[in-house]
């Protein structure tokens, strides 16, 4: 091989020794730290004087450049790929622990409502309960009261009198039809010729039906 041949092949070799160079430069500037171990191509190519080498040591040297250059590529390639993967890990984290702060917020929120819903429930059943037992107060208290008014009444129509021979005597009421007007007038008349056992007998069998009338009326406004 000429010196002219030698020193093409070698303009070659530089060349692409320089590009080499820039490409792990530039996938050394975008790799993480952990790379500090690796010694520079450059550094292991300096070192060696080509010069008094032949072509098949060249050669050697030349393999064994673009050998370090594709592990030290390799290496790098590793290494952005794993950088990628370690921020996406982050990135899903992230994005995962959002998701169970927005979960959590939206349970305290589920959970707040339950509860106010809860006590808006306990307060309605508290205001029904009161107005039910307000309700059955007052119809006790009326049916009491027409009790009370209905006993009033049945005492009315008996009046003790001081007249007839040591015996009790009551008043008929009025009557209301006016065949009957002198109704009273007549009974008097005939109770006058009773004995006092008649009248008492008279008195209870009237008692008796009036009882029998006010409980019947008092069972009807109970139910």
């Amino acid at each position: 091989m000429s010196d002219d041949e030698e020193y093409e092949e070698e303009e070659v070799e530089n060349e692409e020794e320089e590009e080499d160079n820039k490409s792990v430069k530039s996938a050394a500037s975008s790799a993480p730290e952990p790379l500090k171990y690796k010694r520079s191509l450059s550094t292991r190519t300096d070192t060696v004087d080509e010069s008094n080498l032949n072509e098949a040591e060249k050669a050697m040297i030349a393999s064994k450049k673009r050998h370090d250059d594709d592990e030290a590529i390799k290496i790098q390639e590793y290494e952005a790929r794993r950088r990628n993967e370690r921020e996406k890990e982050e990135e899903e984290l992230r994005i995962l622990k959002e998701k169970q702060e927005q979960r959590r917020i939206q349970r305290e929120e589920e959970e707040r409502e339950q509860a106010e819903r809860r006590m808006q429930e306990e307060e309605r059943r508290r205001v029904e309960e009161e107005e039910r037992k307000a309700r059955i107060e007052e119809e006790r208290k009326k049916k009491e009261d027409a009790i009370k008014k209905r006993q009033q009444l049945m005492g009315a129509q008996f009046v003790p009198s001081a007249a007839g021979a040591g015996g009790r005597n009551f008043v008929i009421p009025e009557k209301k039809d006016k065949g009957d007007k002198f109704g009273n007038i007549v009974q008097a008349k005939q109770e006058m010729g009773l004995t006092i056992k008649q009248q008492d007998d008279a008195k209870q069998t009237f008692l008796a039906t009036l009882v029998k009338a006010l409980t019947s009326v008092i069972s009807q406004e109970m139910t």
